[in-house]
């Protein structure tokens, strides 16, 4: 579970100036009590011992009665001092609380807090256009893919939640309502930046995704070199776990890997999931990609009249006739995506995988 820390910017500004604030009111509280224990061997003729008893027990409001103010010095000392003085001395106290409490509260907002997260997933980058849209479809393709077996030890367990840390200069306002739902926390900086990663505790996160900020720009050049950077910086820190990164050019793909990253993808704005099911499951973006690919598999529709077989039949007919892999069938107008391997389907065609 994420514990809260300043940035280590805000350190010296931030927990210093707080720090000297309640050390004022600590030195005020003491010397309010040392004039009260001074009055009382004063006015009421008190030896140090008894000046200070009656001071504790005053001011802890246990009063026991055995020792009392009687003259009326001392009384008033006691309202001035104690009564007075503490009333003040709370009010100070609380006005630094909830001035902490607020100041806590925009930092988090801004990204300028070191939430010190551990098995978290790092998202570096946010796109450029549709930026929180996409984000948002792209955590809930994380949250709901659920790991392979014997990844299930790193990525989460049972009944655990996924939390994420998102590191960007985007956010200028804070993250929107529909991120903060989804457990993500802001992380403002760059994920080229050492200082940035290391506040993000990126050797402790259970995986890390590096987008792509500008794939239909013109920029794409750049962005790949800034990519590569970050994939650089990310290995540096340490971090051996599961790294996928975008890349917007192919001839950068081997590039982008040997910099470190475990996987390289394609930025697919429309499919959000690549990204998400190449975290979990290693190599699966080749396979996916290459339905996207003009050189790779095709997927047709075979005009095939089937009349109540089981789909796993279907599939073992089209391969033994080298057909294609079957992917879904239409019938009577309404396409069936992935259907059960037991269920008993009538089809008018089948959707194949060939190549």
């Amino acid at each position: 579970m994420p514990t809260d820390l300043y940035l280590n910017s805000e350190v010296p500004r931030g927990r210093a100036s707080k720090r000297s604030a309640v050390i004022r009111i600590a030195m005020m509280g003491a010397f309010i009590l040392t004039l009260h224990v001074i009055a009382m061997m004063v006015f009421e003729e008190l030896d140090l011992w008894t000046a200070i008893w009656l001071t504790t027990t005053t001011v802890t409001t246990v009063g026991y009665g055995d020792v009392t103010a009687t003259t009326p010095e001392g009384q008033f000392s006691t309202m001035l001092l104690l009564y007075a003085g503490g009333v003040f001395i709370v009010a100070q106290g609380a006005g630094l609380f909830f001035e902490y409490r607020s100041e806590r509260a925009r930092l988090k907002q801004i990204g300028e807090w070191i939430w010190n997260m551990s098995g978290h997933i790092v998202i570096i980058n946010t796109p450029l256009h549709n930026r929180t849209r996409f984000m948002e479809r792209m955590i809930r393709e994380l949250i709901a893919a659920k790991p392979s077996s014997h990844q299930l030890e790193r990525f989460m367990v049972e009944n655990e939640r996924l939390d994420f840390l998102v590191i960007t200069e985007d956010y200028d306002n804070g993250l929107p309502k529909a991120l903060q739902a989804l457990n993500v926390r802001l992380q403002a900086g760059r994920g080229d930046d050492p200082e940035t990663l290391e506040d993000a505790n990126i050797r402790e996160a259970r995986g890390v995704l590096v987008l792509a900020t500008d794939p239909l720009g013109t920029t794409f050049a750049h962005d790949d070199a800034l990519t590569f950077d970050t994939v650089h910086r990310v290995r540096e820190t340490g971090y051996d776990g599961p790294l996928i990164s975008e890349v917007i050019n192919p001839q950068n793909h081997d590039r982008i890997r040997n910099a470190g990253a475990s996987g390289v993808v394609m930025p697919v704005r429309a499919f959000p999931g690549l990204i998400a099911r190449a975290l979990f499951y290693p190599g699966i973006e080749r396979v996916i990609e290459s339905l996207f690919d003009s050189e790779g598999n095709d997927c047709v529709l075979v005009e095939m009249k089937i009349e109540e077989q089981k789909w796993a039949d279907v599939i073992k007919r089209c391969v033994d006739r080298s057909i294609g892999t079957p992917i879904g069938y239409v019938y009577e107008g309404a396409v069936v995506t992935e259907p059960n391997l037991k269920d008993k389907v009538h089809a008018d065609g089948i959707y194949v995988l060939t190549g």
